[in-house]
Parts: C-alpha cells; sequence; structure tokens
C-alpha cells in the first residue's frame, strides 16, 4: 500500500523524516498546492509494523510533525468459502468393480463353455 500526507501551507516543502530518520525522495512524491506527500509501496513494505512518527520541513524553518501506524496485512478469506474440492479419483472404485465383474463374467463363461465340450 501507499500512504499519503496532506498539508496546508502556503511556505515550500524540503524533507520528510519518519522516526527522526530523513527519507530519501525516491520513496516518496511530492506535489505542491496543498503539499500532498505519499510513501510509495517500496519503502512502506520496510517499515515495521506499529506507531510511527512522520515530521514534514518547510524552508521558513517550520516543521510539523504527526504519527500514523502500520498495521499487519490482513488475509482476505472471503475467497476461501467459494474454494471446491478437486475431483479426486473418486471413479476409480466403479470402474474397479467393472473390471473384476468383466473378468469373473469371461472366467464363467470359459468354464460353461469347457463343460459343454467335455459332455458332448
Amino acid at each position: 500500500y501507499t500512504t499519503s500526507f496532506e498539508i496546508s501551507c502556503l511556505c515550500i516543502y524540503t524533507n520528510t523524516n519518519i522516526d527522526n530518520v530523513l527519507i530519501d525522495s525516491k520513496y516518496y512524491t511530492s506535489n505542491s498546492g496543498s503539499t500532498i506527500i505519499t510513501l510509495n509501496k517500496e519503502y512502506v513494505d520496510t517499515l515495521s509494523i506499529g506507531k510511527h512518527t512522520i515530521k514534514f520541513a518547510f524552508n521558513d524553518g517550520r516543521e510539523t510533525t504527526t504519527e500514523f501506524e502500520v498495521k499487519e496485512k490482513e488475509i482476505n478469506n472471503s475467497n476461501l468459502e467459494n474454494v471446491t474440492n478437486p475431483q479426486t479419483g473418486d471413479s476409480i472404485t466403479i470402474h474397479f468393480i467393472l473390471s473384476i465383474v468383466s473378468v469373473l463374467g469371461i472366467i464363467t463363461f470359459v468354464i460353461i463353455n469347457n463343460k459343454k465340450k467335455i459332455k458332448y
């Protein structure tokens, strides 16, 4: 996920710190007007679970600070409810039984046929 912060200020934004560490500008985008800072997914994924302090600095020496929280990614279990089990070969039992019945039928036919030949 990305995370965005909007700052209403008529001054020029200069940098961002998270937990008192200066963040390289490659890890966020900034848009002017009301300053909007968006941390990219690559950087957000490196943050530990829990609360963090973010500080924005401006060219006139002012700073603004706020906290945000990184939470564990939720697993979407709704797709698991619609999962069906694959066919596992349960029909093999029917084929096996039919094969045995066929073999027994052939054996019975041969035995009956041989008995008829012996009597004549």
